[in-house]
Protein backbone atom coordinates (compact mmCIF):
# COMPACT_ATOMS: atom_id res chain seq x y z
CA UNK A 1 0.00 0.00 0.00
CA UNK A 2 1.14 3.48 -0.76
CA UNK A 3 0.64 6.63 1.29
CA UNK A 4 1.68 9.71 -0.10
CA UNK A 5 1.86 11.84 2.87
CA UNK A 6 2.23 11.94 6.56
CA UNK A 7 2.97 15.68 7.90
CA UNK A 8 0.20 18.32 7.01
CA UNK A 9 3.24 20.99 6.81
CA UNK A 10 6.66 21.40 6.45
CA UNK A 11 8.32 24.79 8.25
CA UNK A 12 11.83 26.53 7.00
CA UNK A 13 14.77 25.52 9.06
CA UNK A 14 14.82 28.85 10.89
CA UNK A 15 11.48 28.10 11.97
CA UNK A 16 10.14 31.23 10.16
CA UNK A 17 8.01 30.05 7.57
CA UNK A 18 5.42 27.49 7.42
CA UNK A 19 4.58 25.23 4.06
CA UNK A 20 1.07 23.38 3.86
CA UNK A 21 2.00 19.66 2.41
CA UNK A 22 -0.41 19.00 -0.49
CA UNK A 23 -1.82 15.73 -0.07
CA UNK A 24 -2.40 12.82 -2.75
CA UNK A 25 -5.66 11.08 -1.70
CA UNK A 26 -7.58 7.39 -3.06
CA UNK A 27 -10.24 7.56 -1.84
CA UNK A 28 -12.42 5.04 -3.43
CA UNK A 29 -11.87 2.49 -6.34
CA UNK A 30 -13.68 2.08 -9.65
CA UNK A 31 -14.11 -0.56 -12.49
CA UNK A 32 -12.16 1.68 -15.53
CA UNK A 33 -14.12 1.01 -18.85
CA UNK A 34 -11.37 -1.80 -19.81
CA UNK A 35 -12.96 -3.92 -16.90
CA UNK A 36 -10.16 -3.48 -14.81
CA UNK A 37 -9.96 -2.11 -10.72
CA UNK A 38 -8.66 1.44 -10.49
CA UNK A 39 -8.12 4.21 -7.94
CA UNK A 40 -9.05 7.46 -8.63
CA UNK A 41 -6.63 10.11 -7.28
CA UNK A 42 -7.02 13.35 -6.51
CA UNK A 43 -4.60 16.21 -5.06
CA UNK A 44 -5.13 17.93 -1.56
CA UNK A 45 -4.04 21.19 -1.52
CA UNK A 46 -2.28 23.71 -4.35
CA UNK A 47 0.53 22.43 -6.53
CA UNK A 48 0.40 25.11 -9.08
CA UNK A 49 3.71 26.41 -9.96
CA UNK A 50 5.69 24.26 -7.16
CA UNK A 51 8.00 21.73 -6.52
CA UNK A 52 6.39 18.86 -5.44
CA UNK A 53 8.28 15.85 -3.36
CA UNK A 54 7.31 12.17 -2.87
CA UNK A 55 8.66 10.95 -0.11
CA UNK A 56 8.62 7.11 0.44
CA UNK A 57 10.54 4.02 2.07
CA UNK A 58 10.82 2.40 -1.12
CA UNK A 59 10.04 1.69 -4.55
CA UNK A 60 9.88 -1.48 -6.27
CA UNK A 61 6.88 -1.11 -9.14
CA UNK A 62 7.14 2.50 -10.12
CA UNK A 63 3.81 2.96 -11.23
CA UNK A 64 1.95 4.41 -8.67
CA UNK A 65 4.66 7.21 -8.48
CA UNK A 66 4.01 7.42 -12.15
CA UNK A 67 0.55 7.91 -11.58
CA UNK A 68 1.27 10.42 -8.91
CA UNK A 69 3.30 12.19 -10.69
CA UNK A 70 0.63 12.66 -13.75
CA UNK A 71 -1.47 13.95 -11.19
CA UNK A 72 0.43 16.69 -9.97
CA UNK A 73 1.73 18.02 -13.09
CA UNK A 74 -2.06 17.77 -14.04
CA UNK A 75 -2.46 19.78 -11.15
CA UNK A 76 0.38 21.93 -12.09
CA UNK A 77 3.35 21.08 -10.64
CA UNK A 78 5.96 22.06 -12.73
CA UNK A 79 8.36 19.42 -11.48
CA UNK A 80 8.30 16.49 -9.33
CA UNK A 81 10.97 14.26 -7.36
CA UNK A 82 10.50 11.09 -5.85
CA UNK A 83 12.81 10.42 -2.83
CA UNK A 84 12.99 7.02 -1.52
CA UNK A 85 15.49 4.74 1.21
CA UNK A 86 14.77 1.78 -1.04
CA UNK A 87 15.45 2.01 -4.67
CA UNK A 88 14.12 -1.78 -5.56
CA UNK A 89 13.05 -0.69 -9.04
CA UNK A 90 12.30 -4.09 -10.77
CA UNK A 91 11.89 -4.97 -14.17
CA UNK A 92 11.57 -2.33 -16.49
CA UNK A 93 10.70 0.51 -13.43
CA UNK A 94 14.20 1.94 -14.86
CA UNK A 95 12.69 2.79 -18.41
CA UNK A 96 9.04 3.44 -17.19
CA UNK A 97 10.41 6.61 -14.72
CA UNK A 98 12.87 7.48 -17.48
CA UNK A 99 9.70 7.94 -20.10
CA UNK A 100 7.29 9.32 -17.02
CA UNK A 101 6.63 13.03 -15.69
CA UNK A 102 9.06 12.17 -12.72
CA UNK A 103 11.92 15.11 -12.85
CA UNK A 104 13.92 12.91 -10.68
CA UNK A 105 14.39 9.41 -8.94
CA UNK A 106 16.57 10.54 -5.23
CA UNK A 107 17.69 6.88 -3.87
CA UNK A 108 19.95 5.78 -1.15
CA UNK A 109 22.33 2.72 -1.84
CA UNK A 110 20.77 0.54 0.59
CA UNK A 111 20.25 -1.02 -2.48
CA UNK A 112 22.48 -1.66 -5.47
CA UNK A 113 21.36 0.05 -8.39
CA UNK A 114 24.11 1.44 -10.50
CA UNK A 115 22.72 -0.94 -13.42
CA UNK A 116 19.16 0.93 -13.46
CA UNK A 117 21.04 4.58 -13.45
CA UNK A 118 22.69 3.39 -16.63
CA UNK A 119 18.68 2.70 -17.88
CA UNK A 120 17.76 5.87 -16.08
CA UNK A 121 19.45 9.18 -16.16
CA UNK A 122 16.71 10.62 -13.38
CA UNK A 123 18.66 8.31 -10.70
CA UNK A 124 20.55 10.11 -8.53
CA UNK A 125 21.94 8.63 -5.37
CA UNK A 126 22.71 9.45 -1.80
CA UNK A 127 25.49 7.35 -0.17
CA UNK A 128 24.44 6.66 3.30
CA UNK A 129 28.05 4.63 4.54
CA UNK A 130 29.36 7.14 6.04
CA UNK A 131 26.09 7.81 8.30
CA UNK A 132 25.74 3.69 9.09
CA UNK A 133 29.30 3.42 9.96
CA UNK A 134 28.85 6.39 12.12
CA UNK A 135 25.94 5.34 13.73
CA UNK A 136 26.82 1.91 14.12
CA UNK A 137 30.44 3.33 16.11
CA UNK A 138 28.23 5.91 17.86
CA UNK A 139 26.04 2.96 18.95
CA UNK A 140 28.79 0.51 19.93
CA UNK A 141 30.75 3.02 21.85
CA UNK A 142 27.63 4.22 23.87
CA UNK A 143 27.60 7.40 22.72
CA UNK A 144 24.06 9.70 21.26
CA UNK A 145 23.00 9.02 17.24
CA UNK A 146 20.63 12.03 18.24
CA UNK A 147 23.55 14.21 16.14
CA UNK A 148 23.30 12.40 13.49
CA UNK A 149 19.72 13.50 12.82
CA UNK A 150 20.72 17.31 13.19
CA UNK A 151 23.59 17.34 10.70
CA UNK A 152 22.85 15.68 7.34
CA UNK A 153 24.16 16.67 4.52
CA UNK A 154 23.86 15.56 0.56
CA UNK A 155 26.91 15.78 -1.42
CA UNK A 156 24.71 15.07 -4.61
Amino acid sequence: MLKFHCATKLTSPDGIKEFPLPKLEHPSHFVNSAGLRSRTTYVVGDVRDKIAVIVNDLIDDASPYIVASQVLKSNGAKEVYVVVTHGILSGCGPEQVQSSDIDGLIMTNTVEHEEKKKRCNKIKTIDISGLLSEAIRRIHNGESIAYLFRNVSVDE
